[in-house]
């Protein structure tokens, strides 16, 4: 029942932000992931109501992982590379991807 509710969402189309937050919610570690390298590597500044749906300490580690990236356009160079933003991410975000991954487990256990 669980991955087809999974399924069937990820149909739909969301802002990145809802996404992230939709992950956290309900522990959805293949959304995260892919999600926080859009949202961290889109050109377009964070806006406070992503700050209100993702809290504080989300943004930070968004907003440190684009200043690690030296081809963020916020950086100074007006071209970006995914391949390069994903190690960043993965280092802001690996205690809650690890969180996460336990979470997936119990619940498909059940």
């Amino acid at each position: 029942m669980r991955r087809r509710a999974i399924r069937e969402l990820e149909q739909i189309s969301m802002p990145l932000a809802r996404k992230i937050n939709a992950a956290q919610s309900c522990h959805v570690q293949e959304w995260l992931l892919p999600a926080l390298c859009a949202y961290t590597k889109q050109a377009k500044p964070i806006t406070v109501e992503d700050v209100d749906l993702l809290g504080w300490d989300y943004v930070l580690r968004i907003i440190r992982a684009r200043e690690e990236n030296p081809y963020h356009p916020y950086v100074g160079v007006q071209y970006r590379t995914p391949d390069r933003i994903r190690p960043g991410v993965v280092y802001s975000f690996q205690g809650e991807l690890k969180r996460m991954a336990e979470q997936e487990k119990g619940l498909s256990s059940t």
